[in-house]
């Protein structure tokens, strides 16, 4: 063997000595350990899914009761029982409106007032120009009841005067009653223009008790988004300040006590879910509080879905997402 080869060799022997003392050295050093015990693995998935009532209420804007303002709004989440305001729109326009219409209401009295008082007047006092003309009537056929002893001229004039009167009586009557139909109808247009006013005025009274929107149950009130405010994209839940059209949904008062979630879940975590396995949740509304609940159906859908526009369906139905979708009974 040459120089080369003793001194290769040397070397790797002295590798391997090395190598068996370091080795020797790790294997006396202590390692932790812990004890096995046989225990519960708990697994959880966490997705995000929507809380809906089984049963719930809608609150809606008032019908026709002019411009709608919000004055004052609960807030999200808010816990409220029967009878306690959500809503307050602003009523100075309709709180106007019934003050004019307070004001209609009086002239139209007064009016009113006045017309029969002058009704009254009139009516008495065609009443004398008729009995007037009656006794005249009454007294010139008496003095043509003498005709036979007077001479034909006198007699042809007390029979003139006798038609003279007769026609003024019947001028009277006339009068009286045209007079009479004539105040009944005035009569009859202001009652009219004030009843108008009165409904006006109930209607204002109504709209003004209809701007005080109350629970109608105890719940947890969920304010609605405005469609009609800022991003039509992104819209915003109503807030005071905003304004509201007739019929408007501006909130929902659930029955807490008929909550259900559904929530989606990629196939690959399917296996993980069962029936009867107890949730937790956790609501935006109510960050600060945990409910819990349980598992209550899974069911498998395939969804077709397109993303870049209807034109692209067709060449999408060969992608089919396949996803779980579960729902969740709450109890609080």
């Amino acid at each position: 063997m040459t120089r080369r080869g003793w001194l290769i060799g040397g070397a790797t022997l002295g590798a391997i000595v090395a190598g068996a003392c370091w080795f020797g050295r790790g294997a006396s050093a202590d390692v932790p350990t812990a004890a096995v015990e046989r225990g519960t693995f708990v697994d959880a998935v966490q997705i995000r899914g929507e809380i809906k009532a089984g049963r719930s209420v809608t609150i809606i804007a008032p019908a026709d009761a002019g411009e709608l303002r919000i004055l004052k709004l609960v807030k999200n989440g808010s816990t409220v029982k029967a009878g306690d305001v959500l809503i307050e729109f602003d009523g100075t326009t309709v709180a106007r409106t019934a003050a004019e219409k307070r004001s209609e209401l009086r002239g139209y009295d007064a009016e009113l007032e006045q017309a029969t008082s002058d009704a009254h007047a009139k009516d008495a006092e065609n009443q004398t120009a008729e009995s007037k003309a009656r006794y005249d009537m009454e007294r010139a056929k008496l003095d043509y009841s003498a005709k036979d002893v007077l001479s034909r001229v006198e007699a042809e004039q007390r029979g003139l005067a006798v038609d003279d009167a007769n026609h003024k009586l019947k001028e009277a009557s006339a009068k009286l009653g045209s007079d009479r139909v004539g105040a009944t109808a005035k009569q009859a247009g202001v009652e009219a223009k004030r009843e108008k006013s009165q409904f006006d005025l109930k209607k204002a009274q109504h709209q003004t008790q209809a701007l005080v929107v109350r629970a109608p149950s105890d719940g947890i009130v969920t304010i609605l988004r405005n469609w009609r405010a800022g991003n039509w994209m992104n819209p915003q839940e109503f807030k005071e300040g905003d304004r509201a059209w007739a019929g408007a949904s501006i909130a929902e008062l659930p029955d807490i006590s008929s909550l259900f979630g559904t929530a989606r879940v990629d196939e690959i975590e399917r296996g993980r879910l069962a029936i009867g396995q107890s949730v937790s949740v956790r609501v935006e509304a109510m960050p600060d509080r945990e409910l819990t609940g349980r598992i209550v159906s899974i069911r498998a859908i395939l969804l077709r879905t397109s993303r870049r526009g209807p034109k692209r369906v067709r060449e999408n139905l060969n992608r089919v997402e396949s996803t779980t979708s579960q729902r969740f009974a709450v109890f609080f």
